[in-house]
């Protein structure tokens, strides 16, 4: 079988790591080949995903929706390849690449929300259009799912869960980034590092994060703690400004982009996961399964991850006062209760596992394909 998976972008970023992850599965599994089209810019994983052995196409347009231009490009590509599946992930990519495949008919034609959708009316209308040239829509988690339905638009029967896969395996956990100073992986005595990894843009809510943090420092016994912040955005000098209003500049580290995040969450004491909404959250289960405790929004994917207080702690992003709470308790745990939460949480994230991922779209895309061939097992 002759898989196409069609993506906006693929520098970096939870979206660009999961099909690095796929791409793993299918270079193991020489039944299948597995091509990749890109339609705006390519990057870091793209490089990483080419050395692996895949074909990937880079398309360079401007995604925005619509872009005819595109469409056009999309469909040369899968004249010339062929496919028997497209399996498009994110808004722009479903788009324009469900549209391109149902002109040139390809036999199975799959489209995948990888977000908590808040479409406005006019968006919820093209994407109820858009979904209609699929033969079905993969929703990352069940809060996914019924965002999707609740907006109508989905049909409930055209939609197929299937978790996101998530591997620390192939990380160093030894490996620090030679770009850092390793002074910020020297634990400071007697402190308590906390650590968030995200896209920083304002639906991660880390505002939220540097105000109660703040309130945190402030409480008897917590001054010698510190924030660590892994992750790049257009949000960043923002961040930068509240942290130094707060005057807590030299306690808020702001890391930037970082290729390999496992050395820092191994050094980290708790990972925090604000977000207004998350689809998932791949980082969330990273953190699991590195072993730390988890304080996470309740909002989307990460509900159906978490069991409150077994293996991690919910709490409403909208409320500060929750957070400020959960900080302390979770700082102040017995090390018997910071052990069962450690031993839960690795338990829960190897759920999601990349060969469960694999064989789940496998599963799917045989059950679609109108001409199906015996599947093999793996």
């Amino acid at each position: 079988m002759k898989i196409c998976r069609i993506v906006s972008q693929l520098n970096f970023g939870g979206v660009e790591q999961r099909l690095k992850l796929t791409s793993s599965f299918f270079i193991d599994n020489t039944d299948h080949e597995l091509i990749i089209l890109v339609l705006g810019n390519g990057g870091k994983v793209c490089r990483e995903i080419e050395f692996m052995g895949i074909y990937v196409k880079v398309l360079n347009e401007k995604v925005k929706i619509p872009n005819v231009k595109l469409i056009s490009k999309i469909c040369k590509f899968l004249r010339f390849h062929n496919p028997d599946v497209i399996h498009t992930s994110g808004a722009e990519a479903n788009f324009h690449g469900l549209f391109a495949g149902f002109l040139v008919q390809i036999p199975v034609r799959i489209g995948e929300e990888i977000g908590f959708p808040n479409h406005g009316f006019i968006f919820r209308k093209i994407f109820k259009f858009t979904y209609i040239s699929s033969h079905q829509v993969i929703a990352i988690s069940k809060a996914v799912a019924k965002r999707l339905i609740e907006l109508k638009e989905v049909n409930n029967k055209k939609i197929t869960l299937i978790y996101n896969p998530v591997s620390i395996s192939n990380y160093d956990k030894d490996l620090i980034n030679e770009d850092l100073s390793s002074k910020f992986l020297l634990k400071p005595l007697n402190s308590t590092i906390f650590v968030t990894t995200c896209r920083l843009v304002p639906i991660k809510n880390i505002q939220l994060l540097i105000q109660v943090f703040h309130k945190f420092l402030n409480v008897q016994g917590n001054g010698n703690s510190v924030l660590w912040i892994i992750g790049e955005g257009p949000e960043r000098d923002e961040l930068v400004k509240l942290a130094e209003q707060y005057e807590i500049s030299e306690k808020v580290v702001f890391f930037g982009f970082i290729k390999n995040v496992i050395p820092f969450l191994m050094k980290s004491d708790i990972f925090i996961l604000p977000s207004l909404s998350e689809g998932f959250s791949i980082s969330l289960v990273e953190a699991m399964l590195c072993g730390l405790p988890v304080i996470s929004t309740q909002i989307g994917g990460p509900s159906e991850i978490i069991t409150s207080e077994k293996n991690g702690f919910l709490f409403d992003p909208k409320d500060g006062s929750q957070l400020l709470f959960l900080m302390q308790l979770v700082c102040h745990m017995t090390q018997e209760n910071k052990d069962r939460l450690k031993k839960n949480a690795i338990e829960r994230g190897s759920d999601f596992t990349v060969s469960k991922y694999g064989n789940s779209l496998l599963k799917l895309y045989f059950k679609l394909h109108p001409c199906p061939v015996k599947q093999k097992k793996f």
